[in-house]
């Protein structure tokens, strides 16, 4: 991974700056679409606009911006996005559940996704020494904050403790055997258990009727369960639509809080459905360069 290019430092913060006017050194890198605030600004646009439509309950709508396979400046970039409205830490849970999102262009963002953990690893510890030189230069005034990595991808069980310092939100639990190694590396853990909408191997999730009770043993080992996660199956949006309204029932049967669906394709089905958050990255950040596997 290339490593970030420098910036500015030395940025003071009077108001709050629009979309796109905090610097962060390091949040730049070469491209003519990688770092375009212009495409991340008419993004979060175009997404709080379509929550506003189609969403029945857009006050509590978040979106976690999906950084995997991006240069660490777009990472820097959208935590400066998020940073300035409300640092969201583990703590947050409650009052965002119970809130939903502030009224501003970046008050819908509420951390990064990564899929592959060698990957958040490496840009993780990026991203914190770029934080480190913003704080220095009196980006944030004040101390720097922690940034909500969300884990998105298939959970590797010899990979969770290399990892579990750095995860605000494990997404994608599937397995009670993935929930005792996080318990162990990080006690109370917020969690979301991902439901299974294809039953191919590569996929991963629980299936349906199977995720009540893996909440369930989630809890017994102390975790906290936020909600469900899915990904439907890509193409057809009536495919998208059936699949996601199973899943916010499933959600909605287990009194969860939150239900993560919908991605850059098809976040306005998913909002229709009822989503609570969205794991948004094409459309914020351009196509990913840097493929992980």
């Amino acid at each position: 991974m290339p490593e970030p290019s420098p910036g500015p430092q030395g940025h003071t913060r009077g108001s709050a700056p629009a979309v796109g006017d905090v610097d962060l050194p390091g949040a730049r890198v070469p491209g003519e679409d990688i770092m375009s605030l212009e495409r991340f600004d008419n993004a979060i646009r175009e997404i709080r606009s379509e929550i506003q439509r189609l969403s029945p309950h857009p006050e509590r709508v978040k979106v976690v911006a999906v950084t995997k396979g991006q240069p660490t400046g777009v990472a820097a970039m959208a935590i400066a996005n998020l940073a300035e409205d409300r640092p969201y830490t583990h703590a947050d849970d409650e009052r965002v559940m119970t809130t939903g999102p502030v009224e501003s262009e970046r008050g819908i963002l509420v951390g990064l996704g990564e899929n592959y953990a060698v990957e958040l690893v490496e840009k993780a510890g990026q991203v914190d020494a770029i934080l480190d030189q913003a704080v220095v230069g009196g980006v944030f005034g004040g101390p720097k904050p922690r940034v909500p990595w969300h884990f998105l991808g298939r959970i590797q069980r010899n990979k969770i403790a290399k990892i579990a310092g750095s995860v605000s939100l494990w997404q994608s639990v599937s397995r009670a055997e993935e929930g005792e190694t996080i318990a162990r590396c990080t006690p109370g853990a917020a969690v979301m258990v991902q439901v299974m909408t294809d039953p191919s191997p590569e996929r991963g999730g629980c299936p349906p009727r199977q995720v009540g009770s893996l909440v369930e043993n989630l809890r017994l080992l102390g975790l906290s369960v936020e909600g469900v996660m899915a990904v439907a199956p890509h193409g057809d949006l009536r495919v998208a639509r059936t699949c996601f309204n199973s899943v916010v029932e499933i959600q909605t049967d287990l009194g969860l809080s939150e239900v993560s669906i919908g991605m850059s394709h098809d976040f306005k089905v998913a909002l229709e459905a009822g989503s609570t958050m969205l794991r948004i990255g094409s459309l914020l950040f351009g196509e990913r360069i840097q493929p992980y596997c």
